[in-house]
């Protein structure tokens, strides 16, 4: 009888990991949870060569990264879920939690894949919707509660933060 449900057991376990079983999100979810992983716990550990090997900035932008650090260890995060949009691209959706209010925001990080990263992955961007309608913004719409932070990575991302690392517990 063992032997019989640990051969049901492995034919099951075969058949749900075949392609074309899992969706397409289960890659990318687990790359992308282990890229946003790498990336806090670099900021947590003070490890400046880390996040930059991790997130692509302009040598310009690598000033700020002390007050990009010190801001982000207030930060705990939430993973939801990630997708490819196209080849070699990702978006990764995830709440910024601050540690001392519990406020946070929902986050869209794009990840480009890039293999000198140590995940195979780079943060190329990230943007945020102010607003909590959830819709998307159609094109000639007010884009004035959108947050994108593309140049200038480090102090756009302590900017985009800001709010909730000073927000009143409610």
């Amino acid at each position: 009888m063992r032997v019989l449900s640990l051969l049901f057991s492995l034919i099951l376990g075969t058949s749900l990991a075949s392609k074309g079983f899992l969706p397409d999100a289960y890659p990318a979810s687990i790359e992308a949870a282990r890229h946003i992983d790498e990336f806090f716990r670099a900021t947590n550990n003070n490890d400046k060569a880390g996040i930059i090997r991790l997130v692509k900035t302009d040598p310009s932008d690598h000033q700020n990264i002390d007050t990009f650090i010190s801001t982000y260890q207030q930060i705990d995060y939430r993973f939801m879920s990630a997708k490819f949009t196209e080849e070699n691209v990702m978006e990764l959706d995830l709440f910024f939690i601050s540690k001392s209010t519990r406020a946070q925001i929902p986050v869209i990080f794009s990840l480009i894949k890039w293999p000198a990263s140590p995940t195979g992955w780079l943060i190329q961007g990230a943007r945020r919707e102010k607003s909590s309608s959830g819709k998307r913004k159609m094109t000639g719409d007010d884009v004035s509660d959108i947050v994108i932070c593309w140049a200038n990575f480090f102090m756009c991302m302590v900017n985009m933060v800001a709010g909730i690392l000073t927000a009143a517990i409610g």
